[in-house]
């Protein structure tokens, strides 16, 4: 019942989430077996939020690895998914990845064009941090298209944004890229500037992603105990399911016995019919006997 259904949703979304650490620590073997069994369990469970999720999380690991055919196919999956069933707000995500993997294809204007309409989603849900990430594809997509104006615009959009939010890895490439076109551009002093600026936020950057290093690392128990507890819960499952055709085996053999003792009773009962008739007959005839 209910509490199967939640017990599904739990093992999808923790089998999701194994395959994240498994894929911030580079084992993107392990991630790709954790995101195939969540796609599973969610398929299972039949709902169609946590599918999607796992197709997106399934794309972005194919994406990895540079196998980017195959990460177009979930994404898109999961797109039909988030329209069919009207799960909006994952749209501008979905329409982002597609955009970086025709990007990695070198179809830059279909690119853009999933870029935009990420852009429009994120919009209309206010996720401003997700169209600073958005923008600031769009913006390196005009570099590669030497549009350096354009691109510039759409960096500025993002800088204020990362800025706000202390996402420095992100404020650190949107500086790179202002750097990189203000220089293509003729404009060096300008570039300059936004040089040392992206020096200034490698540093920080370095500093986070020693902490987040370290933060991986120990969550190497977390994940483990994850997988202990998956494994708890599949074992219970089979410990129930075995239960439950333990006890109705019970019933059926009570059943079958119930059964069998009603057809003894009827047989008994027919031969005791059956005696009385013989000797009422018997007895009859001995009557008959003796007027004789």
């Amino acid at each position: 019942g209910s509490e199967s259904l939640i017990s599904t949703f739990s093992i999808s979304c923790c089998l999701g989430n194994i395959g994240n650490i498994y894929y911030q620590l580079e084992q993107n073997t392990q991630a790709y077996l954790y995101y195939k069994k969540a796609i599973i369990v969610a398929k299972e469970s039949g709902n169609q939020n946590y599918l999607a999720n796992a197709l997106i999380n399934m794309g972005g690991i194919h994406f990895k690895t540079q196998e980017y055919d195959s990460a177009l196919f979930y994404f898109y999956a999961a797109e039909k998914i988030l329209i069919e069933n009207n799960i909006l707000f994952s749209l501008g995500a979905t329409y982002n990845n597609i955009g970086k993997t025709l990007t990695a294809k070198n179809e830059y204007a279909k690119a853009i064009e999933y870029y935009k309409k990420g852009v429009e989603y994120r919009i209309k849900f206010e996720d401003e941090y997700g169209m600073a990430q958005s923008n600031l594809n769009i913006g390196m997509l005009y570099v590669i298209q030497k549009d350096y104006k354009r691109a510039l615009e759409h960096f500025k959009r993002s800088e204020p944004v990362f800025l706000k939010n202390h996402a420095f890895t992100w404020l650190k490439d949107c500086y790179c890229e202002m750097a990189t076109a203000s220089e293509l551009s003729g404009d060096l002093n300008t570039a300059i500037a936004y040089y040392k600026l992206w020096s200034n936020y490698k540093d920080s950057v370095y500093n986070k992603e020693s902490y987040e290093q370290s933060l991986a690392l120990s969550t190497k128990y977390e994940t483990e105990k994850k997988e202990q507890q998956i494994t708890i819960l599949n074992k219970e499952k089979l410990l129930q399911t075995a239960e439950l055709n333990k006890q109705k085996n019970i019933i059926w053999t009570v059943v079958g016995g119930l059964f069998l003792m009603t057809l003894i009773v009827v047989f008994i009962l027919r031969l005791l019919r059956l005696s009385n008739r013989q000797k009422e007959y018997l007895a009859t005839i001995k009557e008959l006997e003796h007027q004789n």
